[in-house]
């Protein structure tokens, strides 16, 4: 597991921490909002983009999260949906 990502939430950007087996990032365990690490329950879609991956997650407070990872910044990105 890894724990990269980027500090700056109130910027969206976000820590995120995943699993890392063949490839960084495999998925996506547990984002920090608000300053406490929440585990993610469920990946509900993952797609590759371009310039960047995406992931729906369901995060075990019932919150679901938009997530994004940029290889070139090494950095996460999120915005929570309905």
């Amino acid at each position: 597991m890894s724990d990269r990502g980027a500090a700056d939430e109130s910027a969206g950007r976000l820590n995120v921490g995943c699993y890392a087996g063949h490839r960084y990032p495999e998925r996506p365990e547990w984002v920090e909002l608000d300053g406490e690490r929440v585990d993610v329950v469920e990946i509900e879609k993952e797609w590759r983009e371009e310039d960047r991956l995406g992931f729906v997650v369901k995060l075990s407070d019932r919150r679901r999260l938009l997530l994004y990872y940029e290889p070139n910044d090494d950095a996460w990105s999120g915005d929570l949906t309905e």
